[in-house]
């Protein structure tokens, strides 16, 4: 019992550092948290086919059973606590499955000269389908639980920049912008209005191989607010940019804190990012709004 608490605890306890410093460089940037979880799934896969090399080479007759245990032990400690802190984590299903295929591909070639290394390469291929589906599972209901709890929700990443056009800049960093004249403010009907507040038309911008036509907020002379228009002749292709957008925004800023079939609004580190999609007259429109968190700080006069 003491040999096996003097292996446990270490390996245990770097799984939890481990996991900690996980959840804290996790909150700066998505692509860390996916890095991180790719190279602590990787270890898990390498400890797990070790494991598996040490049952095929006993199996075989080329180990003694008696000297594969405490090596098994050891490895299927590290493998485990590792798939243990990689799962749950809301990134992609490549990040947790490409580990065990890259180590089982590796098996595979290694099966050119021993086939008894087929067995392991299989079950691997077999397991990072497995572990990426049913992690991917956990982390689902785990990002459910956190928006439904009074928890923060975690933000991801910074709102994108659309064209020359991003959150917090200068409105004299943007040409040719011309501001809106009472009527077409009044035409707006805005809800909400803040002090020094301006409205500005500005030149298109590319964004998603697409261009957009463009609305600036700005309070103070600082960006506030990104309105972008894209109108497209029918359905079917809003619907593919619609599709497009929203593989677009997910890889910097991860799962939508709301989706429905007609707006999608992800949590940023500096605002928010609210895609919607509508019939305009006889287009079809896509529209992708950016807001910054700065709006909090604002004087609202209506």
């Amino acid at each position: 019992m003491g040999s096996f608490l003097l292996v446990a605890a270490p390996i245990l306890g770097g799984a939890f550092a481990v996991n900690a410093l996980l959840n804290v460089l996790g909150r700066f940037s998505r692509l860390i948290l996916i890095g991180g979880t790719f190279a602590v799934v990787g270890v898990g896969a390498y400890a797990a086919a070790f494991v598996l090399d040490m049952i095929t080479l006993a199996w075989a007759g080329q180990l003694p059973p008696a000297n594969i245990v405490w090596p098994c032990v050891t490895w299927s400690l590290i493998a485990s606590s590792s798939l243990m802190v990689g799962a749950g984590r809301p990134v992609p299903f490549a990040a947790r499955a490409t580990p065990f295929w890259l180590v089982g591909g590796l098996e595979m070639l290694s099966s050119l000269a021993h086939p008894r290394n087929l067995v392991a390469a299989t079950a691997l291929i077999l397991g990072g389908i497995a572990y990426g589906s049913v992690a991917a599972q956990r982390g689902a209901g785990a990002a459910g639980t956190m928006e439904n709890s009074d928890q923060p929700k975690v933000r991801w990443g910074r709102a994108p920049a659309i064209g020359p056009y991003r959150l917090g800049m200068n409105t004299a960093e943007a040409s040719k912008v011309v501001e809106l004249t009472s009527a077409e403010r009044r035409a707006l009907n805005a809800t909400v209005e803040f002090k020094n507040e301006r409205i500005y038309h500005a030149p298109p911008g590319e964004f998603a191989d697409a261009t957009w036509e463009i609305v600036l907020g700005a309070v103070d002379g600082r960006v506030y607010k990104v309105s972008a228009l894209l109108v497209l002749e029918n359905r079917e292709q809003r619907d593919k940019m619609w599709r497009k957008l929203d593989a677009v925004l997910r890889t910097p800023l991860g799962t939508p804190a709301t989706a429905a079939a007609a707006i999608v609004i992800w949590d940023t580190e500096d605002g928010n990012v609210v895609m919607n999609r509508a019939d305009a007259g006889r287009g079809y429109a896509v529209v992708l709004t950016l807001t910054s968190r700065a709006v909090t700080g604002f004087v609202r006069m209506k």
